[in-house]
């Protein structure tokens, strides 16, 4: 889905990068359940000694083991008919990211699960994963409930809340301003694949659509540079780009994007780049990891009072080939 932002996998309780050393084998295994690799992050976690770990760390690391070795899952109050679908995108979850199922035999027990339940027996089209999932929508609304569906590369998605409200913001970029509408989102039943897969660790903290921008207001303080930057910048440049680069696919949005985090940070330069560098991935599938790669590659060896110029250019330079390959109809510039 073109949609989804960054995921903020560098929070309080996995350590990232500014604990000591074994907190990296501990995001080692967190990255690889956000590239959706369930049985190697197991494996990985299962390599590390527990007295080694941070209370909170043998907390999530348990809670990761319970979602993937068993059937546990978060107890979530909702509707029947709503429970009934998260539990069909869970078990699709589990089953692909622990390879006991192909991502086409995942899909495909995904669609018959959701294609078996009356709540979503209005679907328009009833054998394709796409409509079916796009139809989720409309019947949590009946609910009282809002979702997001669709793919955040590479599993299909499922998001659940409660409530929002919206706020308009102008938002400086690199290379222009735009003014958003941003919509606050609270209340959550599922934070989606990543946020069931690493227990609450990391997941999406928002995401743009061409009608406004979407925050999980949990994952922000509004006040800090980290909202500004990594979300109003992040995904206004998602905004603008969706405008003039109709086509363009998500590694390439996600490089930009990044680009345009690092050149208009402050206080935060140092945690993007360490984010960055941590959670990079070399495969187009996985677009966030993909783009974290290349971004930290584009900027490694720069010096710390050079970086945010150096990443502007960049992404003019980016901007200039856009140009360059034509705006309407290119689809990529990054190589694999």
């Amino acid at each position: 889905m073109r949609a989804l932002a960054a995921l903020l996998a560098c929070v309080s309780v996995s350590g990232c990068v500014h604990e000591p050393a074994h907190a990296a084998t501990f995001q080692e295994g967190i990255n690889l359940l956000l590239q959706g690799d369930a049985r190697e992050a197991l494996a990985v976690l299962d390599r590390i000694d527990p007295a080694g770990m941070t209370p909170a760390q043998r907390n999530v690391t348990a809670c990761i083991r319970g979602r993937f070795t068993g059937n546990e899952a978060p107890a979530e109050a909702l509707p029947a008919e709503a429970m009934a679908v998260l539990h069909a995108y869970q078990a699709y979850w589990r089953d692909v990211m622990t390879k006991r199922a192909t991502p086409g035999q995942g899909e495909a027990r995904l669609l018959a699960s959701l294609d078996a339940m009356p709540l979503l027996s209005g679907a328009p089209e009833r054998t394709s994963i796409d409509a079916v999932s796009a139809y989720v929508v409309p019947a949590m609304a009946g609910l009282g409930l809002h979702a997001l569906t669709g793919k955040t590369e590479p599993l299909y998605e499922l998001m659940i809340w409660k409530k929002q409200e919206a706020a308009l913001y102008d938002v400086t970029l690199p290379e222009g301003r735009v003014d958003v509408k941003v919509v606050f989102l609270d209340d959550f039943a599922s934070f989606g694949w990543s946020g069931f897969a690493t227990c609450g660790v990391a997941k999406t903290g928002g995401w743009a659509k061409p009608d406004a921008l979407y925050a999980v207001r949990s994952s922000y303080d509004v006040a800090a540079e980290s909202f500004r930057v990594s979300y109003l910048v992040h995904e206004g440049q998602h905004f603008a780009d969706y405008g003039q680069y109709p086509k363009l696919e998500q590694p390439e949005l996600e490089y930009r994007a990044k680009l345009a985090e690092v050149a208009m940070s402050r206080s935060t330069t140092a945690e993007l780049l360490q984010g960055f560098a941590a959670l990079g991935g070399t495969s187009r599938a996985v677009p966030h990891a993909f783009a974290n790669r290349k971004v930290h590659l584009a900027l490694e060896g720069v010096a710390p009072e050079q970086v945010r110029a150096v990443a502007a250019r960049k992404l003019h330079e980016s901007t200039e080939l856009l140009q360059h390959l034509g705006p309407a109809t290119v689809t990529r510039f990054l190589p694999d």
